[in-house]
């Protein structure tokens, strides 16, 4: 199996993520989903049970370990989506 590096930093930071957490981080996230068309809500910028959904689903849906959280290999992706959109 071959190994890759690669090196990126999110546009955005999502300090200690947690139910209930603001903030702008949060908004370009929900904003991130929405365009997916996983996320249907307004962009409040609030971390609640919708974003979370929203999440595990886009998940799923790379095929990535579902926690609801964004780690790095979920911004990534999620980044990353309308590029690969475009593409396709």
């Amino acid at each position: 199996k071959e190994t890759y590096l690669l090196f990126w930093k999110p546009p955005f930071l999502l300090p200690s993520l947690h139910f209930g957490r603001r903030g702008a981080g949060v908004a370009r996230l929900q904003e991130l989903l929405k365009e997916t068309g996983l996320y249907a809500e307004a962009v409040d910028g609030i971390f609640g049970g919708k974003t979370w959904k929203a999440i595990l689903a886009f998940q799923a849906s790379m095929g990535l370990p579902k926690t609801g959280f964004p780690d790095p290999a979920t911004l990534f992706l999620l980044c990353h989506s309308e590029e690969r959109n475009a593409v396709s």
